[in-house]
């Protein structure tokens, strides 16, 4: 049976103002109003206004996601050591979506965080390819992991927590809008990525059109297996992308993107 999933417990503020989702030359603009200071943003490493012929609008406007390991939502160091793929976009072009983080003290950051964005609907919880209950071990910064739960014992790890668990499915079923479509699903799961997107049930439909996960730490075995379950159903690569900071431009690339028209 699958999980509920938590809801934020704060109240979503009025929506913010914003500009133009994309400038004159049809980029989204690298500094955010709301962004402050300005200089801890992580350059993007993804541009989705490249990936534009596989979304419903050019401009970007209305596009839906699911992001599972949303960590605290902004693009800066202190959530997401390589840069958020989903952040910008969602507050800049009126994105509407679920993030998706297991962490408590974390999700309470990103439900802070989106709570001005109402069409963004945190969840805490967790993505795998069966429902149930599983051992976060909690590391430092984005090194935490998923275990098996085990039967209850003193296991000497203070700030491990129990987490509910729930299939891509259930995750489908547990958005606003069920029947909705969904453009765009990042995973970013620790190393979960293949329970979440190469386990033996097929993807739920309405399939997105893109999928951006994180691969840089997956053997080349179970990067080969993600990509057939991908391709039979009909999605393509399209690229690999490096994170855009210091430290991700001095490595092989670590986000595989896949598409499907």
């Amino acid at each position: 049976m699958e999980q509920d999933l938590v809801h934020c417990r704060e109240r979503p503020m009025p929506q913010r103002s914003r500009g133009p989702c994309l400038n004159a030359s049809g980029r989204l603009p690298e500094h955010l109003p709301w962004e402050q200071p300005t200089e801890r943003t992580i350059p993007l490493f993804i541009r989705w206004e490249d990936y534009s012929d596989y979304l419903p609008h050019r401009n970007l406007r209305g596009t839906t996601f699911v992001q599972i390991g949303a960590n605290c939502g902004k693009n800066v160091l202190s959530c997401a050591m390589g840069g958020d793929p989903v952040w910008s976009y969602a507050t800049m072009c009126d994105w509407q979506g679920v993030a998706v983080e297991p962490h408590a003290p974390t999700f309470r950051k990103l439900c802070q965080n989106y709570a001005p964005w109402p069409k963004v609907t945190p969840l805490r919880g967790a993505v795998a390819d069966k429902p149930g209950w599983k051992r976060l071990k909690v590391g430092w910064s984005e090194t935490n992991a998923l275990v098996d739960l085990i039967p209850p014992k003193r296991e000497g790890f203070w700030n491990n927590v129990t987490v509910p668990v729930i299939s891509l499915s259930g995750l489908w079923a547990q958005r606003p809008n069920p029947a909705q479509r969904v453009d765009i699903l990042v995973v970013d799961a620790e190393g979960a990525e293949p329970l979440i997107l190469a386990g033996p049930e097929p993807l739920p439909k309405p399939w997105p059109s893109l999928i951006l996960y994180e691969h840089f730490h997956l053997t080349r075995s179970v990067q080969a297996t993600i990509d057939t379950k991908l391709k039979a159903h009909g999605f393509h690569h399209i690229v690999d992308l490096k994170h855009a900071d210091a430290a991700g431009r001095r490595m092989p690339p670590q986000n595989r993107l896949y598409g499907r028209k």
